[in-house]
């Protein structure tokens, strides 16, 4: 899953580069496996469409309004 999740993000324009989160040399070389391949226009598209799903507040319209026209009690 790590793999999957860093090559989505390797192959995502608007991201410069991941930021790996190794706290250890097995975890370090698990993230690595992420290079020297690509993941298939498909699943692009399939894992875009999984990472716009709509979460809780503060993540939702609300938040979205609130993050727009400023906090309404200040």
């Amino acid at each position: 899953m790590v793999q999957t999740a860093l090559r989505w993000l390797m192959q995502k324009p608007a991201v410069p580069a991941p930021i790996l989160g190794a706290g250890s040399l097995a975890r370090l070389k698990d993230n690595l496996g992420a290079v020297g391949w690509k993941l298939g226009e498909g699943l692009m598209k399939r894992l875009d469409g999984a990472s716009t799903a709509v979460g809780p507040y503060p993540y939702d319209e609300a938040g979205e309004k609130q993050q727009r026209e400023g906090c309404p009690w200040t």
